[in-house]
Protein backbone atom coordinates (compact mmCIF):
# COMPACT_ATOMS: atom_id res chain seq x y z
CA UNK A 1 0.00 0.00 0.00
CA UNK A 2 1.31 3.42 -0.99
CA UNK A 3 2.05 5.91 2.48
CA UNK A 4 0.64 8.92 1.98
CA UNK A 5 2.53 11.68 1.96
CA UNK A 6 2.53 15.66 2.62
CA UNK A 7 1.33 17.47 -0.48
CA UNK A 8 3.15 20.59 -1.23
CA UNK A 9 0.59 22.91 0.84
CA UNK A 10 1.75 21.36 4.07
CA UNK A 11 5.26 21.93 3.07
CA UNK A 12 5.67 24.69 5.68
CA UNK A 13 3.79 22.51 8.74
CA UNK A 14 6.44 19.99 7.98
CA UNK A 15 9.33 22.11 8.11
CA UNK A 16 8.10 23.63 11.57
CA UNK A 17 7.56 20.04 12.58
CA UNK A 18 10.86 18.35 11.72
CA UNK A 19 12.16 21.60 13.06
CA UNK A 20 10.72 20.87 16.67
CA UNK A 21 12.14 17.56 16.52
CA UNK A 22 15.42 18.31 15.56
CA UNK A 23 15.68 20.92 18.26
CA UNK A 24 14.98 17.89 20.98
CA UNK A 25 16.66 15.48 19.52
CA UNK A 26 20.28 17.20 18.51
CA UNK A 27 20.76 18.46 22.35
CA UNK A 28 18.42 21.91 22.02
CA UNK A 29 17.37 23.77 24.57
CA UNK A 30 15.35 21.05 26.14
CA UNK A 31 15.22 17.22 25.50
CA UNK A 32 11.76 17.56 25.59
CA UNK A 33 9.10 19.28 23.68
CA UNK A 34 6.24 20.81 25.31
CA UNK A 35 2.69 19.49 25.10
CA UNK A 36 1.77 22.50 23.90
CA UNK A 37 4.49 23.05 20.96
CA UNK A 38 3.77 19.70 19.65
CA UNK A 39 0.06 20.10 19.08
CA UNK A 40 1.02 23.58 17.05
CA UNK A 41 2.29 21.56 14.75
CA UNK A 42 0.91 19.24 12.28
CA UNK A 43 1.55 15.44 12.14
CA UNK A 44 2.60 14.50 8.74
CA UNK A 45 -0.10 12.77 6.47
CA UNK A 46 -0.27 9.42 6.48
CA UNK A 47 0.77 7.97 10.22
CA UNK A 48 -1.77 5.89 11.63
CA UNK A 49 -3.27 6.78 14.95
CA UNK A 50 -0.75 4.67 16.59
CA UNK A 51 1.88 6.68 15.38
CA UNK A 52 0.60 10.02 15.55
CA UNK A 53 -0.34 9.46 19.20
CA UNK A 54 3.76 9.52 19.86
CA UNK A 55 3.92 12.88 18.43
CA UNK A 56 1.67 14.11 20.90
CA UNK A 57 3.18 12.76 23.71
CA UNK A 58 6.08 14.82 25.18
CA UNK A 59 7.46 11.27 26.34
CA UNK A 60 8.56 10.23 23.10
CA UNK A 61 11.64 12.83 23.25
CA UNK A 62 13.57 10.28 25.12
CA UNK A 63 17.51 11.37 24.05
CA UNK A 64 19.12 12.97 21.66
CA UNK A 65 20.31 9.50 20.45
CA UNK A 66 17.32 7.97 20.04
CA UNK A 67 15.24 10.88 18.62
CA UNK A 68 18.37 11.55 16.47
CA UNK A 69 17.62 8.12 14.72
CA UNK A 70 13.57 8.97 14.84
CA UNK A 71 14.95 12.18 12.88
CA UNK A 72 16.78 10.55 10.00
CA UNK A 73 14.32 7.83 9.75
CA UNK A 74 11.40 10.47 9.54
CA UNK A 75 13.13 12.79 7.70
CA UNK A 76 13.93 10.03 5.05
CA UNK A 77 9.94 8.85 4.39
CA UNK A 78 9.29 12.49 4.19
CA UNK A 79 11.65 13.83 1.64
CA UNK A 80 11.66 10.67 -0.58
CA UNK A 81 10.18 11.12 -3.48
CA UNK A 82 6.79 9.21 -4.98
CA UNK A 83 7.38 7.55 -8.44
CA UNK A 84 4.21 6.95 -10.12
CA UNK A 85 3.61 5.36 -13.90
CA UNK A 86 0.92 7.19 -16.11
CA UNK A 87 -0.55 5.25 -19.19
CA UNK A 88 -2.37 7.82 -21.44
CA UNK A 89 -4.56 5.35 -23.38
CA UNK A 90 -7.67 6.47 -25.27
CA UNK A 91 -9.82 4.51 -27.63
CA UNK A 92 -9.50 6.99 -30.61
CA UNK A 93 -6.95 5.67 -32.74
CA UNK A 94 -6.89 5.36 -36.51
CA UNK A 95 -4.99 2.65 -37.26
CA UNK A 96 -6.32 0.39 -34.81
CA UNK A 97 -9.35 1.25 -33.60
CA UNK A 98 -9.91 0.59 -29.44
CA UNK A 99 -6.28 -0.28 -29.13
CA UNK A 100 -6.08 -0.38 -25.43
CA UNK A 101 -9.08 -3.00 -25.06
CA UNK A 102 -7.58 -5.19 -27.81
CA UNK A 103 -7.67 -8.66 -26.47
CA UNK A 104 -4.39 -10.42 -25.95
CA UNK A 105 -4.31 -13.76 -24.47
CA UNK A 106 -7.41 -13.19 -22.42
CA UNK A 107 -6.39 -10.12 -20.83
CA UNK A 108 -7.01 -6.19 -22.44
CA UNK A 109 -3.76 -4.52 -24.02
CA UNK A 110 -3.91 -1.69 -21.17
CA UNK A 111 -3.99 -4.49 -18.75
CA UNK A 112 -0.85 -6.16 -20.18
CA UNK A 113 1.28 -2.73 -19.83
CA UNK A 114 -0.35 -2.03 -16.50
CA UNK A 115 1.15 -5.10 -15.35
CA UNK A 116 4.52 -4.42 -16.21
CA UNK A 117 4.58 -0.86 -14.73
CA UNK A 118 3.40 -2.28 -11.78
CA UNK A 119 6.27 -4.99 -11.53
CA UNK A 120 9.45 -2.01 -11.89
CA UNK A 121 10.44 -1.81 -8.20
CA UNK A 122 10.98 1.91 -7.71
CA UNK A 123 7.19 2.51 -8.97
CA UNK A 124 4.58 3.03 -5.78
CA UNK A 125 1.46 3.79 -7.94
CA UNK A 126 -0.14 3.49 -11.28
CA UNK A 127 -2.86 5.24 -12.96
CA UNK A 128 -4.19 5.38 -16.28
CA UNK A 129 -5.42 8.49 -17.78
CA UNK A 130 -8.37 8.25 -20.02
CA UNK A 131 -11.11 10.10 -21.02
CA UNK A 132 -13.30 6.96 -22.75
CA UNK A 133 -16.16 5.54 -20.16
CA UNK A 134 -14.84 2.26 -21.56
CA UNK A 135 -11.46 2.02 -20.72
CA UNK A 136 -12.11 3.20 -16.98
CA UNK A 137 -14.83 0.53 -16.76
CA UNK A 138 -11.98 -2.19 -18.17
CA UNK A 139 -9.32 -0.98 -15.64
CA UNK A 140 -11.67 -0.67 -12.84
CA UNK A 141 -12.68 -4.28 -13.84
CA UNK A 142 -9.56 -5.67 -13.26
CA UNK A 143 -8.67 -3.50 -9.79
CA UNK A 144 -6.44 -0.56 -11.49
CA UNK A 145 -6.67 2.70 -11.12
CA UNK A 146 -8.09 4.99 -13.82
CA UNK A 147 -7.83 9.03 -13.83
CA UNK A 148 -10.29 10.44 -15.90
CA UNK A 149 -9.07 12.93 -18.14
CA UNK A 150 -10.11 15.24 -20.98
CA UNK A 151 -10.88 14.86 -24.45
CA UNK A 152 -9.17 17.68 -26.17
CA UNK A 153 -5.41 16.68 -25.07
CA UNK A 154 -3.12 16.63 -28.37
CA UNK A 155 -0.74 14.59 -27.09
CA UNK A 156 -0.17 11.72 -24.40
CA UNK A 157 2.35 14.35 -22.05
CA UNK A 158 -0.72 16.64 -22.04
CA UNK A 159 -3.44 13.86 -20.36
CA UNK A 160 -0.42 12.77 -18.29
CA UNK A 161 0.28 16.24 -16.95
CA UNK A 162 -3.67 16.85 -16.03
CA UNK A 163 -3.20 13.22 -14.24
CA UNK A 164 -0.46 14.28 -11.90
CA UNK A 165 -2.61 17.29 -10.85
CA UNK A 166 -5.14 15.01 -10.53
CA UNK A 167 -3.43 12.99 -8.75
CA UNK A 168 -2.70 15.84 -6.15
CA UNK A 169 1.54 14.90 -6.72
CA UNK A 170 3.84 16.77 -5.23
CA UNK A 171 6.47 18.73 -7.02
CA UNK A 172 8.95 16.56 -6.22
CA UNK A 173 7.30 13.44 -7.12
CA UNK A 174 8.66 11.43 -9.93
CA UNK A 175 5.94 11.11 -13.22
CA UNK A 176 7.37 7.89 -15.71
CA UNK A 177 4.60 8.31 -18.94
CA UNK A 178 4.51 4.80 -20.25
CA UNK A 179 2.96 4.10 -23.45
CA UNK A 180 0.08 2.32 -23.36
CA UNK A 181 0.69 0.26 -26.43
CA UNK A 182 3.54 -1.39 -25.82
CA UNK A 183 2.32 -5.02 -23.61
CA UNK A 184 5.99 -6.07 -23.93
CA UNK A 185 7.63 -3.56 -22.29
CA UNK A 186 10.47 -4.67 -19.80
CA UNK A 187 10.18 -3.59 -16.21
CA UNK A 188 14.00 -2.97 -16.24
CA UNK A 189 13.62 0.07 -18.71
CA UNK A 190 11.18 2.30 -16.69
CA UNK A 191 13.77 1.77 -13.62
CA UNK A 192 16.56 2.80 -15.61
CA UNK A 193 14.78 6.11 -16.82
CA UNK A 194 13.86 6.49 -13.00
CA UNK A 195 17.24 6.00 -11.59
CA UNK A 196 18.73 8.69 -13.75
CA UNK A 197 16.11 11.51 -11.74
CA UNK A 198 16.94 9.61 -8.61
CA UNK A 199 20.69 9.52 -8.63
CA UNK A 200 20.42 13.61 -10.35
CA UNK A 201 18.15 15.74 -8.30
CA UNK A 202 18.89 18.38 -11.03
CA UNK A 203 17.88 16.79 -14.00
CA UNK A 204 14.35 17.72 -15.05
CA UNK A 205 13.53 14.34 -17.18
CA UNK A 206 14.88 11.43 -18.59
CA UNK A 207 14.14 8.79 -21.17
CA UNK A 208 15.44 5.86 -22.41
CA UNK A 209 17.19 4.60 -26.09
CA UNK A 210 18.84 1.23 -27.71
CA UNK A 211 20.99 0.39 -30.31
CA UNK A 212 18.70 0.86 -33.43
CA UNK A 213 18.78 -2.20 -35.61
CA UNK A 214 19.89 -2.13 -39.17
CA UNK A 215 16.72 -2.77 -40.61
CA UNK A 216 15.49 0.47 -38.63
CA UNK A 217 18.28 2.78 -39.57
CA UNK A 218 16.20 4.41 -42.79
CA UNK A 219 12.44 4.00 -41.01
CA UNK A 220 11.20 7.69 -40.36
CA UNK A 221 8.80 5.90 -37.86
CA UNK A 222 11.96 4.87 -35.72
CA UNK A 223 13.42 7.87 -33.99
CA UNK A 224 17.20 8.38 -32.97
CA UNK A 225 19.06 10.08 -31.00
CA UNK A 226 22.66 11.43 -30.30
CA UNK A 227 23.79 12.16 -27.11
CA UNK A 228 26.76 14.44 -25.36
CA UNK A 229 29.62 12.70 -23.59
CA UNK A 230 27.40 13.06 -20.55
CA UNK A 231 24.63 11.08 -21.35
CA UNK A 232 22.08 14.30 -22.38
CA UNK A 233 20.08 13.94 -25.48
CA UNK A 234 21.57 16.60 -28.40
CA UNK A 235 19.04 16.19 -30.97
CA UNK A 236 16.46 13.20 -31.94
CA UNK A 237 15.18 12.75 -35.73
CA UNK A 238 13.39 10.76 -37.90
CA UNK A 239 16.60 10.54 -40.19
CA UNK A 240 19.40 8.49 -39.53
CA UNK A 241 21.64 10.39 -37.08
CA UNK A 242 24.62 10.73 -36.81
CA UNK A 243 25.20 10.73 -40.85
CA UNK A 244 27.72 7.48 -41.14
CA UNK A 245 30.70 9.54 -43.26
CA UNK A 246 33.30 6.59 -41.55
CA UNK A 247 32.11 3.32 -41.67
CA UNK A 248 33.87 2.49 -37.85
CA UNK A 249 32.12 5.67 -36.77
CA UNK A 250 29.21 5.92 -33.52
CA UNK A 251 26.55 3.28 -32.74
CA UNK A 252 23.66 4.86 -34.25
CA UNK A 253 20.63 4.45 -31.13
CA UNK A 254 17.08 4.33 -31.19
CA UNK A 255 14.66 6.16 -28.91
CA UNK A 256 12.18 4.80 -26.98
CA UNK A 257 9.34 6.59 -26.01
CA UNK A 258 9.05 6.52 -22.21
CA UNK A 259 9.75 9.20 -20.53
CA UNK A 260 10.38 9.93 -16.70
CA UNK A 261 9.37 13.67 -15.03
CA UNK A 262 9.80 15.76 -12.24
CA UNK A 263 6.32 16.49 -11.37
CA UNK A 264 7.12 20.50 -11.35
CA UNK A 265 8.76 20.18 -14.83
CA UNK A 266 5.88 17.95 -16.33
CA UNK A 267 3.28 21.08 -15.58
CA UNK A 268 5.62 23.28 -17.39
CA UNK A 269 6.89 21.02 -20.01
CA UNK A 270 3.01 20.78 -21.04
CA UNK A 271 2.38 24.72 -21.40
CA UNK A 272 5.60 25.39 -23.19
CA UNK A 273 4.94 26.68 -26.52
CA UNK A 274 5.48 24.27 -29.98
CA UNK A 275 9.11 24.93 -31.38
CA UNK A 276 10.00 25.21 -34.93
CA UNK A 277 12.08 22.20 -34.43
CA UNK A 278 9.29 19.94 -32.91
CA UNK A 279 6.87 20.63 -35.41
CA UNK A 280 9.64 19.82 -38.24
CA UNK A 281 10.34 16.67 -37.20
CA UNK A 282 6.99 16.17 -35.28
CA UNK A 283 8.40 15.09 -32.06
CA UNK A 284 7.59 16.78 -28.63
CA UNK A 285 10.66 15.98 -27.22
CA UNK A 286 12.33 18.50 -29.04
CA UNK A 287 10.48 21.10 -27.37
CA UNK A 288 12.08 20.83 -23.92
CA UNK A 289 15.89 21.07 -25.49
CA UNK A 290 14.78 24.19 -28.10
CA UNK A 291 13.66 25.69 -24.59
CA UNK A 292 16.97 24.89 -23.48
CA UNK A 293 16.19 21.37 -20.97
CA UNK A 294 17.83 18.49 -20.47
CA UNK A 295 17.16 15.12 -21.21
CA UNK A 296 19.47 12.76 -20.07
CA UNK A 297 19.22 9.07 -21.54
CA UNK A 298 19.90 5.73 -20.42
CA UNK A 299 20.79 3.17 -22.68
CA UNK A 300 18.84 -0.32 -22.30
CA UNK A 301 19.08 -3.24 -24.53
CA UNK A 302 16.25 -3.11 -26.61
CA UNK A 303 13.17 -1.57 -27.74
CA UNK A 304 9.83 -3.03 -27.34
CA UNK A 305 7.27 -4.14 -29.90
CA UNK A 306 4.72 -1.58 -30.20
CA UNK A 307 1.19 -2.34 -31.68
CA UNK A 308 0.10 0.13 -33.96
CA UNK A 309 -1.65 -2.00 -36.74
CA UNK A 310 -3.61 -5.38 -36.60
CA UNK A 311 -0.58 -6.93 -37.76
CA UNK A 312 1.90 -5.49 -34.93
CA UNK A 313 -1.58 -6.78 -32.89
CA UNK A 314 -0.87 -10.87 -34.20
CA UNK A 315 3.08 -10.42 -33.62
CA UNK A 316 2.65 -9.05 -29.91
CA UNK A 317 0.10 -12.43 -29.28
CA UNK A 318 2.65 -14.80 -30.97
CA UNK A 319 5.41 -13.24 -28.96
CA UNK A 320 3.70 -13.45 -25.74
CA UNK A 321 2.39 -17.17 -26.55
CA UNK A 322 5.99 -18.65 -27.54
CA UNK A 323 7.44 -16.77 -24.76
CA UNK A 324 4.96 -18.17 -22.24
CA UNK A 325 3.60 -14.99 -20.97
CA UNK A 326 -0.51 -16.27 -20.95
CA UNK A 327 -1.83 -14.77 -18.51
CA UNK A 328 -2.45 -16.17 -14.93
CA UNK A 329 -6.01 -16.65 -13.53
CA UNK A 330 -4.12 -15.77 -10.30
CA UNK A 331 -2.87 -12.75 -11.26
CA UNK A 332 -4.00 -9.31 -9.53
Amino acid sequence: MTLSLPSDRDEQHVVEWRTVIIRSARGGSSQRASQSEIQRRNVPTGYNEKQSSKWSNPLFFRSPEQNERVVDKMASVIEAPHVVAVIPARLASTRLPNKPLADILGWPMIRHVWERARQTPEITDVAIATPDDEIVRAVEAFGGRAVRTLVSHRTGTDRVAEAATLLNLRDRDIVVNVQGDEPLLDPTSISAAVHLLQANPDLPMASIMCPCPYEELDNPACVKVVIAQNGNALYFSRTRIPFPRRPDGTTVYQHIGLYAYRRHFLGMFANLPPTPLEMTESLEQLRAIEHGYHIRMARVANAPVGVDTPEDLERARELMTNTGEARSEDAV
